[in-house]
């Protein structure tokens, strides 16, 4: 019995992982290529390189830079195209976790009475809008039972933040916004959201 629930569990991961990466395909078709794409990987490996080596967004995005340059040589468009639209997510996806380390690091200095603070990098509204939201809803329940009520809604959040419709929902361990105008998608994981942006808005943080 136990077997067969794993290989369920298996399974079905399989199939989640199977349709997202058709949804990336999908979406990737759609993608305009770069004027020079061989410039644009490149800049984003340069970027890549610079990352830690903890963060693994760094291996994603060079891995997904070289199956990108090998079927541009070999003129699969579409398939270039869908691993640029990777390393795209994945910078998108560094980027906030840098934030999320400097804002740690500032925080742990001014506990010890060291450093003066800074200003901080932008946050994302979508995530801010939908950590106030969630405070109304559960009345400020704690972490796990404020993400139980989210996950459990099967109707989207829908946001307008400057001019633009945001769409928010929960898929597995992660937060995912999708600007309606552009179509462009990130995600915040579990942790990151409820830490970052929930925590803060229950204590009156915004």
């Amino acid at each position: 019995m136990i077997e067969e629930k794993e290989n369920e569990r298996i399974d079905a991961q399989f199939n989640a992982a199977y349709h997202e990466g058709q949804s990336v395909r999908e979406k990737a078709k759609t993608m305009e290529l770069p004027l020079e794409p061989m410039a644009w990987i490149s800049e984003y490996v340069n970027y890549a390189s610079n990352l830690p080596d903890s963060m693994p967004h760094k291996a994603v995005m060079q891995r997904q830079a070289r199956q990108a340059i090998k079927n541009l040589k070999r003129n699969n468009v579409n398939e270039a195209k869908f691993h640029m639209l990777q390393i795209q997510e994945n910078w998108n996806n560094a980027e906030h976790d840098l934030w999320v380390l400097q804002m740690d690091k500032r925080d742990s200095k001014e506990k010890t009475g060291g450093g003066n603070g800074g200003k901080a990098p932008k946050r994302r509204k979508w995530a801010e809008e939908m950590a106030q939201t969630l405070v109304g809803e559960t009345e400020a329940a704690p972490n796990k039972k404020a993400w139980e009520w989210l996950a459990g809604n099967s109707v989207p959040y829908v946001f307008e933040l400057n001019m633009s419709e945001h769409t928010v929902y929960v898929d597995g361990d992660k937060l995912v916004g999708v600007c309606t105008d552009t179509g462009k998608e990130s995600t915040i994981t579990k942790e990151v959201f409820l830490k970052t942006y929930y925590r803060p808005a229950r204590k009156g943080g915004y």
